[in-house]
């Protein structure tokens, strides 16, 4: 990656990405890894930041080489029909759980930050009408209806650099102690720490974020010699992700870990700044969330549509438009329902992180696959650099899993 590219880079699909993976989900599994364990997970967020920036590599020049999303080039790897229908059932499956889980905790996460910023006189008011969560829903609902996919990615754009301006704020108030924010960098699993380890490389590298990614390069980039150019977008991108992440996660130790206080959720970590830092930096958190809770909580109904819309296709474009919004808005309508039954949904979203990092093997194997297989990539197939590349994920990945489920068993400590 030269200078020339660095210098020319425009946000585009891959700021999508991390508009998706930093929500509410991300704020709260790297506060409570930075308030419980200090500095030491730091190493997981900087291998799933490499990691995605890797896979979505392998997503990119799929797509433009292939000239196909990510679903299509899936189902047309297989040549079995009955092969084709149990991996659309799966995807739908995962999707629909998944997507719906994460969407309550972005809409609960988003609301939170609402009430932190609106006067608690107002919130009282406002609550007697409608509440903060249902509001959000409504806005998002409003969003997918009039506006399109174009107008929506540049929203989103805005708000992942209101986001990153604000945890930065948040990061330089806290005055990170830099020796021991290095020695994070050295990777080390403690006792007690692999499920957050294993859920911060899971709210990073997300399943549904490879085909959000890959329909989002398909529309912007269809010649091979764009190729460069939608890598350089990719990885810059998500490397301003991985920075925000770390960030946080910095933030929470330098805040909760060096005072010995104790968090389990974004509500106690937003009544504990304040006192600490002052009210601006609380504002700077409250302004975070949001932005976190409104990018998540439009990436995941999106990225459920462009899916679905890629396996059910019709040729009728005002049919598929219809549906592409239908089924977005479908998603924040069920994640608004499971946000009103007052469940835990962040600990439901640490739940669906762990369960990603260890689904990460499978997904990786299958990138993979098609990144190496020569009927589709012709002369692009994997180099064998980004074969090691890949191999050093599925390492990691494995014995990370492989360890969770000893763990389980009560096999090893």
């Amino acid at each position: 990656m030269n200078l020339r590219k660095i210098t020319s880079y425009r946000p585009g699909p891959g700021m999508l990405v991390s508009a998706a993976f930093i929500g509410p989900g991300t704020v709260a599994t790297a506060s409570i890894a930075g308030a419980s364990f200090g500095y030491t997970l730091l190493w997981a967020l900087v291998f799933a930041t490499l990691a995605t920036i890797i896979l979505q590599s392998f997503v990119t020049r799929i797509t433009i080489v292939s000239g196909q999303t990510l679903g299509r080039a899936i189902l047309s790897s297989f040549k079995s029909k009955a092969a084709r229908i149990i991996v659309i059932l799966l995807l739908f499956s995962a999707l629909l759980i998944g997507n719906a889980a994460y969407e309550a905790g972005n809409i609960g996460g988003a609301a939170l930050g609402l009430e932190e910023l609106l006067p608690s006189a107002f919130i009282n008011t406002m609550h007697s009408i409608v509440s903060a969560s249902n509001l959000v829903a409504l806005f998002l609902i409003l969003l997918l209806l009039i506006g399109n996919v174009e107008r929506i990615t540049e929203f989103l754009i805005v708000l992942v650099v209101i986001m990153s301006i604000s945890f930065l704020i948040i990061f330089f108030m806290t005055k990170p102690n830099i020796p021991s924010l290095l020695s994070g960098l050295v990777p080390s699993i403690p006792n007690d720490t692999i499920f957050t380890a294993i859920a911060l490389i899971g709210t990073t590298i997300v399943p549904y974020n490879l085909f959000l990614h890959a329909s989002n390069v398909h529309k912007k980039w269809q010649h091979i010699d764009q190729l460069d150019s939608a890598k350089t977008e990719s990885a810059i991108s998500i490397g301003i992700g991985g920075l925000v992440s770390i960030a946080i996660l910095a933030s929470a130790a330098n805040i909760f870990f060096t005072h010995n206080i104790s968090i389990s959720n974004l509500s106690e970590m937003a009544i504990q700044v304040e006192p600490l830092f002052g009210n601006f930096a609380a504002k700077a958190l409250a302004i975070g969330l949001l932005a976190a809770g409104l990018t998540s909580a439009l990436t995941a109904p999106l990225a459920t549509a462009y899916i679905v819309i890629e396996v059910w296709q019709s040729e009728n474009k005002k049919l598929q438009e219809r549906r592409f919004k239908y089924i977005a808005i479908a998603i924040v309508l069920i994640g608004a329902s499971v946000n009103s039954f007052n469940i835990d949904t962040l600990q439901l979203i640490f739940f669906a992180q762990v369960a990603n990092g260890l689904l990460l093997p499978f997904v990786a194997v299958f990138l993979v696959k098609l990144s190496m297989n020569k009927n589709i990539m012709g002369d692009y197939v994997n180099s064998k650099i980004q074969n090691m590349a890949a191999f050093a994920i599925l390492l990691v990945s494995v014995a990370l899993g492989l360890r969770t489920i000893l763990r389980a068993f009560e096999i090893m400590p």
